[in-house]
């Protein structure tokens, strides 16, 4: 990975950069001063692409439960977070956020992107694991907790953590494993999920019945947040 990949630059486009004047090629002179060694009429000339990343990561990950692993081709291993990344022309930051966004997480060597109805089912249960042991989300979770509060419904316990760092404080998972709720952000997330998701057919809803089945799955206090406001507003 080169120095400006790891910087965050991805180049992406290469131009044929012609010049009215030589550029010369030059090196030190045997006494004193330069000597020109060559002449170059036209440079190739790397121009930074700002690209999203989610097409190239949603491709190389198969969605969970949904599908078999994926292996690399030629090879009997699984492809991991890591082999993923290996064969992705992006940063490391980049690729990060990227994974981070779609809750992508890893199990047994094979790397995941859930499914929207997988993350609306995690969500729910995380909601109702919560409400039954009397956890306010508004308070920083354990996250080895909220493992055992959900053991029932055999969700992995990597995806947990991928969803509670993607909902969570810019301060991530707090150690010792907890982690704080963005509530605007958390609530951003369950709308576009459950919009996304086949719990609902959202084509054919009312955005007052979307917005009520919305507002159904989160905690009480959180119902009256500025996005629904700005939601009535718009409808």
């Amino acid at each position: 990975m080169s120095d400006h990949a790891e910087q965050g630059l991805a180049f992406n486009i290469v131009r044929d950069q012609q010049r009215s004047n030589s550029v010369f090629v030059v090196q030190p002179s045997a006494t004193e001063g330069l000597t020109a060694v060559a002449t170059c009429e036209a440079t190739l000339e790397a121009i930074p692409q700002s690209l999203s990343c989610n097409p190239l990561l949603e491709a190389a990950l198969p969605l969970y439960p949904e599908s078999e692993p994926v292996k690399r081709p030629g090879s009997d291993e699984a492809r991991s977070k890591q082999s993923v990344f290996t064969d992705i022309p992006i940063s490391s930051q980049e690729f990060n956020q990227t994974w981070t966004s779609l809750c992508a997480f890893e199990v047994e060597g094979q790397a995941y992107r859930p499914a929207p109805g997988m993350l609306w089912m995690v969500w729910k249960s995380l909601l109702s694991a919560c409400t039954i042991k009397g956890c306010s989300l508004d308070q920083p979770l354990n996250l080895d907790f909220l493992a055992g509060a959900v053991e029932d419904d055999e969700i992995p316990i990597p995806l947990l953590d991928a969803v509670m760092n993607r909902v969570s404080t810019d301060e991530g998972v707090i150690e010792p494993r907890y982690a704080r709720i963005d509530v605007t952000k958390c609530v951003q997330w369950t709308g576009a999920v459950l919009l996304q998701s086949d719990s609902t057919d959202s084509n054919h809803l009312a955005v007052s019945e979307f917005l009520t089945i919305w507002k159904d799955q989160l905690p009480e206090s959180w119902r009256r947040h500025d996005c629904f406001q700005r939601k009535r507003g718009d409808s």
